[in-house]
């Protein structure tokens, strides 16, 4: 949707808390279905709200994404960025927004919508593993081909001697092609391969559609994205007892 609307956030400034604003031209509403129904037929003076995220499309991110930080709405340059704020506004404010377009897919964006409340940090005993996966992953010379996947995933592990074991996995569209998931397998395979020893052995990888894809390993699995890398460098790691 169209409409100039402002966004707020607070911070410090002087060592006080201060409102800064800015203002964004387009919109997507992430409210549920079940609640935009409910809304519609609720009087004028009701108090619920609709949840809006901006819009933006200046460097956009190259890739889909599942747990990213940055979501690709569609296949112009259109996403959203979950460090912005979100807006709440009534629900006559939609009445007076243009409305653009929908998506195409928006079970794309509600499993990334659902996904920004569980978003883990991959852990800092994996952070090497982690780099060195993300840096052939995002490798330029196969950019086109990583391009065919939604997303990226990878699971860690230990094997019984103590070695660093994980589990690399390309979540494709429903009804992508057999010749494209072998070609996103070998480049996968091909990325696993380059991947020293020292800093883990791949104990699966594959290639699948979303619709096969367990939620199990998606519950277990984090991003080969360069913006989740790690709990901070200085910070500690998870307290507690470590079950791999």
């Amino acid at each position: 949707m169209k409409l100039a609307l402002p966004l707020s956030w607070v911070s410090v400034v002087d060592g006080r808390p201060q409102q800064q604003k800015e203002v964004f031209e387009e919109w997507v509403v992430v409210a549920q279905d079940c609640e935009l129904a409910w809304k519609a037929i609720l009087d004028e003076d009701c108090q619920v709200l609709v949840e809006l995220r901006p819009v933006l499309r200046d460097d956009p991110p190259s890739d889909w994404g599942i747990r990213n930080q940055l979501f690709r709405l569609d296949a112009s340059d259109a996403y959203v960025d979950n460090n912005l704020p979100r807006l709440m506004v009534h629900p006559l404010t939609l009445n007076l927004a243009e409305h653009l377009t929908c998506p195409k897919d928006a079970r794309r964006l509600k499993t990334w919508l659902g996904l920004r409340y569980d978003r883990p940090a991959i852990p800092q005993r994996y952070v090497k593993l982690a780099e060195a996966l993300v840096k052939k992953v995002k490798a330029k010379r196969t950019r086109g081909t990583a391009a065919q996947a939604r997303d990226i995933l990878v699971s860690f592990g230990y094997a019984t001697d103590g070695q660093v074991t994980y589990e690399l996995v390309a979540v494709l569209p429903t009804n992508c092609p057999s010749d494209v998931r072998e070609q996103v397998l070998d480049w996968l395979s091909q990325v696993a391969l380059e991947i020293p020893e020292e800093l883990g052995i791949a104990k699966r990888v594959d290639a699948r559609p979303d619709s096969q894809i367990a939620i199990e390993f998606m519950e277990r699995s984090f991003a080969v994205d360069v913006s989740s890398l790690s709990w901070p460098v200085n910070s500690p790691d998870l307290v507690g007892e470590f079950r791999p």
